[in-house]
């Protein structure tokens, strides 16, 4: 049984789609693991936690965007 060309195409396409997907779920599951990680109370956080909350504290919140932190840069001089 030969599987002609456009078959053998659309599979693959469909096994792209699949790896792709698979990855942004991870990506996200990641992400809203490290949201609930960082706002658990009953958590105890571990030496590097503390220091990466500190530099993060440093550098202020997270949704900060580039672009926000040049316009506060010039805005104030910090």
């Amino acid at each position: 049984m030969i599987i002609s060309v456009r078959r053998w195409i659309r599979y693959l396409r469909m096994t792209v789609y699949i790896v792709l997907f698979s990855f942004v779920l991870f990506k996200l599951f990641g992400v809203f693991q490290e949201m609930v990680q960082h706002t658990d109370p009953y958590r105890e956080p571990r030496q590097d936690a503390v220091k990466v909350h500190a530099l993060n504290d440093q550098q202020g919140p997270w949704w900060k965007s580039w672009l926000e932190r040049l316009v506060e840069f010039y805005m104030t001089g910090e």
